[in-house]
């Protein structure tokens, strides 16, 4: 252990030492190790923000409710204690250098500080958590060091160190050294990694901007959601983000007038539904199916998922039906595609004036998508 702080060292003796920084406290006489707690609590916001960022941009997509609360579940805890933290840190005074010694947060929810005199530490280097650069403050009677931030420049900081100490302590070019799994302190091997080593790690403005061209692209296919360019909210897109329940949309007259009456029965997913009406008289299905696209339009998707239907069905046109529709008739059973925006409708009807009955059941189908 270092040796007490010499007698000799003076107020006046500390102002001159670190005057060229203009960095000591004349009311405390102590030098703060950051120049905000904002600074200090910085790594723990980022990390939150981020967090907050794509649950956010999740919700602009429209993304299925079910992953949300998946993704909510997953980062829910890191977000909650992540908030805890820059509480605290707004809270805590900031970490300082006296002449009494280190008075420095004991973790990242310490709402006090703890001091460290100058005779029991043992051990200071610097260190770094991504970018953000620490002191490591190793002290006596405990195994894992202390840390406190250094955002006010590594060269006032250190000479802070050893002006307030009289000398007795100056930063180390590193933690500890010993043979690998073995701590002599204890004379046992460490259940635990107890230090912190590294070197600063800026980023780049172009990998930064690359990154955050990968999430915005990236992040909605792991979602199930669609991109950007295909969002009801992009300059001049109208799209769909769902479609509605098949079972549904058919009033309970237009139902009894095509004689296909109950409930019917749905299978399908999001983007792909089916339900499916059967009567002594009749019967009908209605298909949803929602386009999305990785690249490209998913009107466009849409619009080719249409033309291949349309080009079995037939070719007669439906005009004033959607965007687009087609319709192969007989007296008995009909074949009706219909696109809207980003949403392609397909209605099989077996039942006495086909045609006119699918048309008509197609008009309130197509009034049931939602766009924007």
């Amino acid at each position: 252990m270092y040796a007490d702080v010499p007698a000799s060292l003076t107020t006046s003796t500390i102002r001159g030492r670190l005057a060229r920084f203009r960095a000591v406290d004349t009311r405390t006489e102590s030098f703060a190790l950051a120049p905000s707690r904002w600074r200090v609590v910085a790594p723990a916001a980022e990390s939150f923000a981020v967090r907050a960022l794509l649950v956010a941009y999740g919700f602009l997509l429209h993304a299925p409710l079910l992953w949300l609360l998946v993704y909510l579940a997953l980062v829910a805890l890191p977000a909650v204690i992540g908030l805890i933290g820059v509480i605290a840190g707004l809270i805590a005074p900031l970490p300082r250098v006296t002449a009494e010694g280190v008075h420095i947060r004991s973790s990242g929810f310490a709402t006090t500080l703890t001091r460290l005199p100058w005779s029991e530490i043992t051990r200071v280097w610097v260190t770094y958590f991504g970018r953000r650069r620490y002191f490591a403050v190793l002290a006596a009677r405990r195994e894992k060091p202390y840390f406190a931030p250094i955002p006010v420049g590594r060269e006032a900081a250190e000479e802070a160190l050893r002006v307030f100490s009289g000398g007795a302590v100056t930063p180390a070019d590193g933690p500890p050294t010993w043979s690998s799994g073995w701590d002599p302190d204890t004379s046992r091997r460490a259940a635990f990694p107890r230090f912190r080593y590294g070197r600063a790690r800026p980023f780049p403005v172009a990998v930064t901007i690359l990154s955050l061209l990968v999430a915005i692209v990236v992040f909605p296919g792991i979602m199930g959601a669609q991109q950007p360019w295909n969002q009801p909210w992009f300059p001049g897109v109208t799209a769909a983000t769902s479609v509605p329940d098949p079972c549904t949309v058919l009033s309970p007259a237009t139902r009894q007038q095509l004689a296909v009456r109950g409930d019917g029965s749905r299978v399908g997913s999001r983007h792909d539904a089916i339900c499916t009406f059967a009567d002594l008289n009749g019967a009908l299905g209605l298909r949803y199916r929602l386009a999305t696209a990785w690249f490209g339009s998913s009107t466009a998707k849409a619009s080719g998922i249409a033309g291949d239907v349309l080009a079995v069905t037939g070719t007669r046109p439906v005009p004033g039906l959607g965007d687009e529709a087609r319709i192969s008739a007989s007296d008995g059973d009909a074949h009706l595609v219909i696109r809207k925006a980003n949403v392609v409708v397909e209605i099989r009807y077996q039942g006495a004036n086909a045609g006119d009955g699918a048309i008509q059941a197609g008009h309130e189908a197509v009034d049931a998508i939602v766009v924007s």
